[in-house]
């Protein structure tokens, strides 16, 4: 076909830029036959000739379609096999294909089949699990509101009302230690359970543990306060045990030390303060002389007076907390009920390990005490060189820098005060050191450091000055090379008079001098009596 095509009778029709209209043109001109190019000229004398041109050119083209008919026919007889072939091929693929729109149309069928099986369980039971997980959540406040209304049942029991709620109940003496470990579990009970909003629940709160849980802790305060006042360590165990139970006895000691240095800053605040004792004085005296003028005061008397207050106060204060540190240094619970202190929560990391401790009888050492609570609040070092007054040490610590700061106030506004301390030191040192001995085994050294060491410093060195002036003046040192000299010389030019300025050299002391020597040691050893240090 192709070859056919490709000859020389095809060859104008087959170009690409054949024309219809052109090729008629040319037919009918002539141009395409060059046989008859002579006789152009004459076309308008001989039409028949034209017709002639045109009916040669017909049968050309007819004979060329024919052969191309022809073609074409032997062509398609040629390949009738091939076609008929790939006719048959896509029947089998158009049913094959129809097939397989079958099988995925089954397949679909069975998918959504199986998801309908798959996902309606799994919406019901998704279902069923959101309403088990709501039981689970109602039995579980149900529970806890049960649980809420026996404990508060048992508070009632444990702490009666006042006289003026209920007569009958009133007249059971309340156990305050047992009813702090049922306003625990309350607390825990109502924390944890998520119970805010039930009704039952916010009127037991309002009604009955909060007002108890105020009376709780203002009968430990009381039997704090009594004990501590008293020295009674029975009143001081009861109250340190409540506020155990409560779970607020670390916060609740340290809080109440905390206000006794406060206590103490305020007392020791402007005691010393030379404008008011100047004052005083002034008034004082003022006074006495407008009666007889026999109880007249000084500078001196008056700042030491007051000193003396302070440590009396200072001993007061500090007895009180020791008893309270005695009592916290010998309680313990043995087996707590909740965790209290970082101490308890390692206990409860490693049950076993607490429980065989228990079991052998060394529960009460692995057990922390009421002071290492105490002083884990505070922040007080577990290894304390104080042993076990570690709150009395934390008190002692602070109330040494108040009183610093007070008299380092003083001090800097009026030297007469600080001479005078400076000069009185002895006399200081016996108003500090016989009184706070009591409160052995406080860190006594930290007294000289934080408040009397600049003074016995500056005591020292004037005593040793005074003794050097005595010995001096019995012995005096040797006049400087040339002074004999100068006194010579002098003597011969007549100047008699100023002779007497130079002295001998060689002075043989009087037993007037030496005694004045021995009574100025004798006097500054007396005085250094009073302090093993100096």
């Amino acid at each position: 076909m192709d070859s056919v095509l490709s000859g020389a009778d095809y060859a104008d029709v087959m170009a690409a830029d054949f024309d219809p209209l052109q090729y008629a043109r040319r037919v009918a001109s002539g141009d395409n036959d060059s046989t008859d190019a002579n006789s152009s000229s004459n076309s308008n004398s001989n039409a028949d000739a034209s017709t002639d041109r045109l009916a040669r050119a017909m049968d050309a083209l007819a004979k060329r379609a024919d052969a191309l008919d022809d073609v074409l026919q032997q062509t398609v007889i040629a390949s009738h096999a091939d076609l008929l072939k790939q006719v048959v091929g896509v029947k089998a693929l158009d049913a094959s294909l129809a097939q397989v729109e079958d099988k995925v149309r089954e397949i679909k069928a069975h998918m959504h089949s199986l998801r309908t099986r798959i996902r309606v369980p799994y919406q019901q039971s998704a279902v069923y699990g959101r309403q088990a997980s709501n039981l689970h959540d109602a039995m579980r406040h149900v529970r806890a509101t049960a649980r809420f209304i026996q404990l508060v049942r048992r508070l009632q029991t444990q702490i009666p009302p006042d006289s003026g709620e209920d007569k009958e109940e009133a007249a059971v003496a309340p156990d305050f230690a047992l009813g702090a470990l049922t306003l625990l579990d309350i607390e825990r009970a109502v924390g944890g359970g998520d119970l805010g909003g039930i009704r039952i629940v916010d009127q037991g709160m309002a009604t009955v543990v909060r007002p108890r849980r105020e009376r709780t802790i203002v009968r430990a305060e009381q039997m704090l306060d009594a004990g501590i006042r008293h020295r009674n360590q029975g009143d001081i165990a009861g109250g340190l045990q409540i506020l155990f139970n409560l779970g607020t006895l670390a916060a609740a000691v340290a809080a109440r030390v905390r206000r006794c240095v406060a206590d103490w800053g305020a007392a020791v605040r402007g005691r010393l303060d030379p404008k008011s004792i100047s004052a005083f004085v002034r008034d004082h005296n003022a006074r006495a002389k407008s009666i007889d003028g026999s109880d007249m005061v000084g500078v001196t008397g008056v700042v030491l007076a007051r000193i003396e207050a302070l440590v009396d106060d200072l001993l007061s204060r500090g007895l009180e907390l020791r008893v309270l540190e005695r009592v916290l240094a010998r309680k313990r619970d043995v087996l707590p009920r909740f965790d209290v202190s970082s101490f308890s929560s390692t206990l409860a990391a490693d049950p076993a390990s607490a429980s065989s401790a228990a079991a052998s009888g060394n529960g009460a050492a692995a057990t922390p005490s009421f002071s290492d609570l105490v002083a884990q609040e505070l922040g007080s070092s577990t290894n304390s060189s104080v042993g076990s007054t570690r709150t009395v040490a934390f008190w002692w610590r602070e109330a040494l820098t108040l009183l610093r700061a007070e008299i380092d106030s003083a001090c800097a506004e009026s030297s007469v005060i600080r001479q005078m301390l400076t000069n009185s030191y002895p006399r200081v040192v016996q108003l500090f050191v016989p009184k706070l001995e009591q409160l052995q085994p406080i860190d006594m050294p930290l007294l000289w450091d934080a408040l009397l060491g600049s003074f016995e410093a500056e005591y020292v060195a004037r005593a040793a000055s005074r003794i050097e002036d005595a010995v001096a003046r019995c012995y005096p040192p040797p006049p400087p090379p040339g002074l004999v000299d100068a006194q010579e010389r002098r003597s011969r030019m007549g100047a008699a008079a100023e002779s007497e300025l130079f002295t001998a050299v060689s002075v043989v002391p009087n037993r007037k001098l030496v005694a004045s020597v021995v009574r100025s040691m004798s006097t500054e050893l007396e005085m250094a009596k009073s302090d093993a240090r100096l």
